[in-house]
């Protein structure tokens, strides 16, 4: 692991989807996975121990949800930027998210030209 390495958190409750997504990101030299989370109580005691540059993770999850789990994560000083996944779409709403941190973005999949990069703070909704 490098200093230029972004820290990566993935959080899903589907174990394929969590390998499959670590297989992904570790093909980038400059990406590296600190943890892998089936819960959003788990990605909250992950993001602690592990302190994570960007949190990938799942809205829809049993126990406490991703939504919850964002909240919580962000309501901290220093939280890691958080990158919401899911493919579930409730009758077209969008979830409600808490507010982006200052400097970040929300975008929608139509507009995913600002969701391209973590790095750039975004949050994709």
């Amino acid at each position: 692991m490098t200093e230029a390495q972004v820290r990566v958190l993935i959080v899903d409750d589907q174990a394929l989807l969590r390998g499959s997504l670590r297989v992904l990101i570790e093909t980038e030299p400059d990406l590296v996975v600190v943890g892998e989370a089936g819960t959003g109580a788990e990605a909250i005691d992950l993001v602690r121990a592990e302190c994570p540059d960007v949190v990938l993770m799942d809205v829809r999850m049993p126990g406490m949800d991703g939504i919850e789990a964002t909240r919580r994560i962000t309501a901290h000083e220093h939280a890691p930027r958080i990158l919401v996944l899911t493919t579930f779409d409730p009758g077209g709403r969008p979830a409600r998210l808490p507010a982006s941190p200052t400097g970040s973005a929300r975008c929608s999949p139509s507009s995913h030209a600002g969701c391209v990069t973590a790095r750039s703070n975004t949050i994709c909704t």
